[in-house]
């Protein structure tokens, strides 16, 4: 019976091995095609799949009694109450130590310098800067969206950035 049981295990060993060979002969082959067919970017983004091997992402922190939270509507919330405390007026950077987050009616100290609302040409501006082919953030909206939006997108960008630059909070909306 273990002789069998060797016997399978070694030829099942062998299989895998074969299967393997095969595997990276193909890759290598796909490599060759790209190369050839001057797709530099795909040949490239396989050759860092290949050579990186797999990264699991990171999907949990931790809340503020320590405990690790995993799950996806968990996370989502725990961003959504921290960054609402982060950009509400009435928290501070000082965790309310000084006088001044006693009254959340204190205006902020901004040094006399006074500065103007973005105007269409500098939303312009910012999104031709944006890089191509970079993974799109937590939004899931890629950077192209924003550049072929036209100007009807520049202009609701610059009304969403006026908005939130003169009430100095942000409207957390489907989250």
């Amino acid at each position: 019976m273990w002789d069998h049981y060797r016997k399978l295990r070694k030829e099942e060993r062998r299989n895998i091995r074969q299967k393997k060979r095969e595997g990276e002969i193909r890759e290598c082959e796909e490599l060759e095609m790209l190369a050839n067919r001057n797709s530099a970017r795909k040949f490239y983004q396989k050759v860092r799949r290949l050579t990186e091997g797999f990264k699991t992402g990171a999907f949990s922190c931790k809340n503020k009694d320590g405990d690790l939270v995993t799950d996806i509507q968990g996370i989502l919330k725990f961003w959504r109450k921290h960054f609402s405390n982060l950009l509400s007026s009435d928290s501070c950077v000082c965790h309310r130590e000084c006088r001044e987050c006693e009254d959340p009616d204190t205006p902020i100290v901004d040094n006399g310098i006074d500065v103007t609302l973005p105007d269409n040409d500098e939303v312009r501006i910012a999104i031709t800067r944006l890089k191509n082919n970079k993974a799109a953030g937590a939004d899931a909206l890629p950077t192209e969206l924003f550049k072929h939006g036209g100007e009807g997108l520049v202009s609701c960008m610059l009304h969403l950035l006026c908005n939130i630059w003169s009430d100095e909070r942000c409207l957390l909306i489907g989250i």
